[in-house]
């Protein structure tokens, strides 16, 4: 009986002592002071306290009256002397006590440490506060722009240089290599590596189908590549390279100042702006840091989880930057700085992909329809892609979570991991599409033909009326006068054509092209006019006229495609190289282009008003031109035995220059002939040339 009211006795006592120690355990809540919000996150700007309430609980909820709280700062900007209101407090009745915290002058993240302390029970809790300057918001908005503004400088400067290096081989690789959807997938990532823009490639696409040096069956699988591209420069960024950018920076400025030749400097700038690129990025997660702590602009970024919202907010970024790989590069900055978390910013990548379609779209809004086509094509794979992945965002999330690196659990490791999240997300969406859409591309191309079908081309022109078609004789000197206009038209580009071979530069270079795509239009509607005149009752003296007018009208077509294709091309790689003509040759090729436009001038005049005289002068004009090539060559090859440097080194433009200014006196002196007796008395021969128009 006595041990039993023992054992009962002890139990007791070990209740009380060991319940009243549990119910005291404190428990420690922060709010602040002002909004009564519960956070442990704080802003404020210089010289300005901040009040936040410190409450003890016990395990129960049953607040601690008389518990001594202890405020201590663990980190923040050294020196400063930044003060608590008490060293230290008890908490009143409510089991809350007042700290005020004046961090006094310089800006940054101070943490402070609370201890609540309650017999032999202590327990703590960490407050952040941010300090800022008073024009915070301003130096954030100046930070910004600036960082951006670093950003597409150094864009630019390394798509450049790269554009440089490749030299005018890009054309080729595209017009040849995409024959094959693998490889024209590929060449679609390496040129978005190069012009660190899928926009600038797809824009560049358009132009190419414009110009008929591409088929629009041609550009999808350049297209899905492009995309991808973009994702190898995502990743360069998140790989947080940002530390090293100061040093390609110093790299690439070296390079530039004592490189000797141009393909060096232009490796430099390539480095350059590399560097430049990346120091734009680090500045803006620097002036960013900020927003950490900054509620409203949690707050707005919170509702980017909202997948409309964030497919939204992305398509009007990004089509505003032009710049798909800027908008994301700003969204793995914020990742960085752990203002965004992956599921945010995946909307926010979809629509990025949308948006950077918008350009391409406003590109092509001037051209035919195989432009349209181009430009929609893309756009409308991605929007497919968006609708259908936007349906599944845990799941591709979980993919990638489940090949990225995981955080170690706290906020350090989570702004380091995530922006690593967020590039290896944007490489799975693209790779997916790849892999998905390349078995499907006739089907793909079919159905956006149907939607944007070829549409009848209305060109206008100075003589060609219908309402001629009933007097052929006013319909023949109608359409010689609309060949006249070509010839002096071509006249004119090749007066311009020679000029960037010397000043090295290129601002007569679009404009050439710009008028022999014009000029296309115009001879095909001069060859359609005069077959539908031939097929009335004309005759045999008109359809021989005819015939005639047509044979002018395409060896002039052919000189205008030379002039805009082979020489355009040839003198735009001649600018980026390094290269000079010695003086000699420069004279050579002067007088020879001079001779060449005195050629094609004869050809116009027997074109215009036929004199017999003049026939026979130019055909025998021409036998001295043609001999004139060979010296030339003879003189430029006797200059490359005497190992002249500056003629070993343009040799091969050099007599590509001669060859095509032969081959137009060539086309030109072709019109001359077709005017000579044996010829024009000859319909049988005219109209054996018919098969070539």
């Amino acid at each position: 009986m006595l041990q039993r009211l023992l054992l009962v006795f002890f139990g007791v006592v070990f209740a009380i002592i060991f319940g009243h120690t549990s119910v005291a355990q404190p428990t420690i809540t922060i709010r602040d002071a002002q909004s009564s919000k519960v956070t442990e996150s704080f802003n404020t700007r210089l010289n300005k306290p901040v009040s936040f309430i410190v409450r003890t609980t016990d395990s129960t909820g049953v607040p601690i009256v008389g518990s001594k709280i202890v405020s201590t700062i663990i980190s923040g900007p050294s020196g400063y002397g930044a003060t608590f209101s008490h060293d230290s407090l008890k908490t009143n009745r409510r089991g809350e006590a007042l700290i005020t915290f004046l961090p006094a002058k310089g800006d940054g993240r101070y943490l402070i440490k609370i201890y609540a302390e309650y017999k032999i029970q202590q327990t703590a809790a960490v407050v952040q506060v941010e300090v800022k300057e008073r024009r915070w918001v301003w130096l954030l908005f100046v930070g910004l722009v600036g960082g951006l503004a670093f950003f597409f400088l150094g864009l630019e400067m390394l798509s450049n240089g790269l554009k440089k290096l490749s030299g005018g081989r890009m054309r080729t690789m595209l017009t040849t290599l995409t024959k094959n959807r693998i490889m024209g997938a590929g060449l679609g990532s390496l040129l978005t590596m190069i012009f660190q823009s899928s926009t600038a490639t797809s824009v560049m696409l358009v132009s190419l189908v414009e110009s008929k040096l591409m088929q629009f069956r041609q550009t999808i699988a350049v297209l899905l590549g492009a995309a991808l591209g973009t994702s190898l420069t995502m990743q360069l960024i998140a790989f947080k390279i940002t530390s090293y950018s100061l040093f390609f920076v110093a790299i690439g400025f070296i390079i530039t100042l004592i490189g000797k030749n141009q393909k060096t400097k232009n490796i430099g700038s390539a480095i350059l702006g590399f560097g430049i690129l990346f120091f734009g990025m680090d500045l803006m997660a620097t002036s960013m840091a900020p927003l950490r702590t900054f509620e409203p602009f949690i707050d707005i970024l919170s509702r980017f989880q909202n997948p409309i919202l964030g497919i939204l907010a992305g398509t009007i970024f990004t089509a505003l930057l032009q710049s798909s790989a800027a908008f994301i590069g700003i969204v793995i900055t914020l990742a960085s700085q752990g203002l965004i978390s992956l599921e945010a910013s995946i909307p926010l990548m979809l629509g990025a992909n949308i948006g950077s379609t918008v350009t391409a779209i406003i590109a092509s809004a001037k051209g035919g329809s195989q432009a349209k086509q181009v430009a929609w094509s893309n756009a409308i794979f991605k929007i497919f892609w968006v609708l259908i992945v936007v349906w599944i965002i845990p799941p591709f999330v979980n993919l990638v979570y489940y090949i990225s690196p995981s955080p170690e659990g706290n906020v350090d490791a989570l702004m380091q991991v995530v922006p690593r999240q967020i590039a290896n997300a944007h490489t799975i969406y693209n790779v997916l599409i790849l892999i998905l859409t390349l078995p499907f591309i006739d089907p793909f191309a079919r159905l956006v033909e149907r939607l944007f079908p070829p549409k009848v081309e209305h060109v206008k022109t100075m003589y060609l009326e219908k309402s001629l078609m009933a007097t052929p004789s006013l319909a023949l000197l109608g359409a010689k006068k609309e060949v006249v206009l070509v010839a002096h038209q071509i006249q004119d580009m090749l007066n311009d054509i020679i000029l960037p071979f010397f000043t090295k530069e290129d601002m007569l270079l679009p404009q050439i092209a710009a008028a022999e795509k014009q000029l296309d239009k115009i001879t095909r509607a001069i060859n359609n006019f005069l077959v539908e005149l031939t097929r009335q009752e004309v005759n045999e003296e008109q359809i021989q006229e005819a015939y005639l007018i047509m044979y002018t009208n395409n060896e002039l077509e052919q000189i205008a495609e030379l002039i805009a294709n082979n020489m355009v091309n040839r003198a735009a790689a001649w600018i980026e190289s390094d290269h000079d003509f010695s003086d000699e040759g420069k004279r050579e090729l002067m007088l020879y282009h001079l001779q060449t436009q005195k050629q094609l001038s004869r050809a116009i005049a027997v074109f215009k008003d036929f004199n017999l005289e003049k026939t026979k002068h130019a055909e025998q004009k021409y036998k001295k031109f043609r001999m004139q090539a060979i010296e030339l060559e003879k003189q430029h090859y006797q200059r490359l035995k005497e190992d002249v440097e500056k003629s070993v080194t343009s040799s091969r433009t050099h007599l590509e220059l001669v060859s095509s200014l032969r081959v137009i006196g060539s086309h030109a002196t072709n019109i001359v002939r077709t005017h000579l007796p044996n010829l024009k008395d000859d319909l049988a021969a005219v109209k054996a040339m018919e098969g070539t128009l």
